[in-house]
C-alpha cells in the first residue's frame, strides 16, 4: 500500500516536472523539433530515475527475515 501511494506521488511529480520543463523549453525555443526530442529524452531519463528510486525505496522498506 505504501509503495502504491509512493508510486502515485512520484508519477504526479514527474508529470508536473515534465510539463513545467517542456513549457519553459517551448517558450524559449519557440517549439523547435530539437525541443520535442529533448523533452522525450528528458521524459525517458526521468522515468528510469523514478523507477530506480522506487525500486531502491521498496528494497529499503521491505525487511527480509533472517
Amino acid at each position: 500500500m505504501k509503495v502504491k501511494s509512493l508510486f502515485a506521488t512520484v508519477l504526479i511529480t514527474m508529470a508536473l516536472t515534465v510539463l513545467t520543463v517542456s513549457s519553459v523549453y517551448f517558450v524559449v525555443n519557440e517549439g523547435s523539433a530539437a525541443n520535442i526530442a529533448g523533452n522525450l529524452i528528458l521524459l525517458v531519463c526521468l522515468f528510469f530515475f523514478t523507477w530506480t528510486a522506487l525500486l531502491l525505496s521498496k528494497a529499503r522498506y521491505t525487511s527480509v527475515a533472517p
